[in-house]
């Protein structure tokens, strides 16, 4: 049950009559399904949602036909659910889904559509999961070109440097200019490295501590929205999250400013949930929904004039989903680009230092002068 009072309620009409009741809390499971199968999971559990079956079978069949991974948090949530908690906040306490997952999921929950909202919570896994599939796969050549670079970089300071450099001292010259600023710069980061690698994981650390705290995350996802690049691609990655739960919400008839507050959990990201905790506001004063975002510069322009142009025809929850797709492409084309930029200018990067190392070389080999 959901509270002491609905306990003693459900056991007095079984005639039965509670000496003491007391709260249990579920400790969740220790093993979350794997990434790559979070879609596939969700997937049998909407498929089995749609079927109209009793939630306690649904559990119970959903255990049998997910994914290996799933099983211990499937046994979990079948427990959770089975004395009165919600099957979003087994989700996320025991499957550890991400909260934009979650947020569409608990919105489904509660408008009544859950399995409309867990098919599409599997379509942005699976989105997400071929995005980071391929990300991944064009960042292999960048790290390959990057170890291979940092290598030969390293090998160039350190042995054959020096080795020159030694030569030059045992016929007493004097190593040219260039080579001398290598080799000091090269014994400047060798002397510093611990030190700043220390200093470092400490700054790190409080960072963490710092940015997930409930202030703080609001400060830094607001500086990274101002970041360039970085802040189009977070605001319209978290565009497209909130205008899903939108049309999810609106659909089921929700309210306007409650599917607002609902839908804001699926931004994942704390400064614009505060930013439409602000537009929701706006709406409860009387403000139109359209207005209330674009006072609160809460999603995208483009979204917004989406959203505007739905009030005026009277398909909102159509220009919310609408809006969903054309900022969920941007974010992954945006990312993509940013991607591919990565080789040319690690290429760039290595070849500089190679290139200003080559000459300490060459300057250092011509100044060697045989001695008679």
């Amino acid at each position: 049950a959901t509270d002491e009072s609905s306990v003693v309620d459900t056991l007095h009409s079984q005639g039965l009559f509670p000496i003491e009741v007391v709260v249990s809390r579920f400790a969740g499971s220790h093993s979350a399904p794997r990434a790559s199968e979070i879609a596939p999971g969700l997937r049998v559990l909407a498929n089995l949602l749609a079927a109209d079956i009793p939630m306690s079978r649904t559990l119970s069949t959903f255990t049998e036909l997910a994914p290996a991974s799933w099983t211990a948090a499937a046994a979990a949530i079948k427990g959770r659910v089975r004395t009165g908690g919600r099957l979003a906040d087994g989700l996320r306490d025991d499957a550890r889904l991400p909260v934009v997952l979650v947020g569409i999921i608990a919105a489904g929950e509660s408008s009544g559509d859950l399995a409309p909202a867990v098919l599409r919570s599997a379509e942005i896994a699976e989105e997400s999961a071929s995005l980071k599939s391929a990300v991944r796969g064009a960042l292999v050549y960048p790290a390959i070109l990057l170890v291979a670079g940092a290598c030969s970089v390293g090998l160039l300071v350190s042995v054959v440097l020096p080795r020159f450099a030694a030569i030059l001292a045992d016929t007493g010259q004097v190593p040219p200019p260039l080579t001398q600023f290598v080799m000091r710069a090269t014994s400047v980061i060798e002397y510093n490295a611990i030190p700043v690698a220390l200093f470092a994981v400490i700054g790190l650390f409080a960072w963490q501590v710092w940015a997930t705290s409930p202030q703080g995350s609001v400060i830094w996802n607001g500086i990274l929205l101002r970041v360039p690049g970085v802040g189009v691609v977070r605001r319209s990655a978290a565009t497209s999250r909130v205008c899903t739960a939108m049309a999810a919400l609106l659909d089921s008839g929700v309210p306007a400013a409650i599917s607002l507050g609902r839908a804001a959990t699926a931004a994942a990201d704390s400064a614009i949930e505060s930013r439409l905790s602000a537009a929701r506001a706006g709406i409860t004063r009387g403000e139109s929904l359209g207005l209330a975002l674009e006072e609160s510069s809460a999603l995208t322009i483009a979204a917004v004039r989406l959203v505007r142009a739905g009030e005026e025809s009277g398909r909102v929850s159509a220009m919310f989903l609408h809006a969903a797709r054309i900022e969920s492409e941007r974010a992954r084309e945006m990312t993509r680009s940013a991607v591919r930029l990565v080789e040319p200018v690690l290429i760039l990067v290595f070849g500089a230092i190679v290139a200003v190392i080559a000459g300490a070389l060459l300057q250092a080999v011509y100044a060697i002068h045989p001695v008679r």
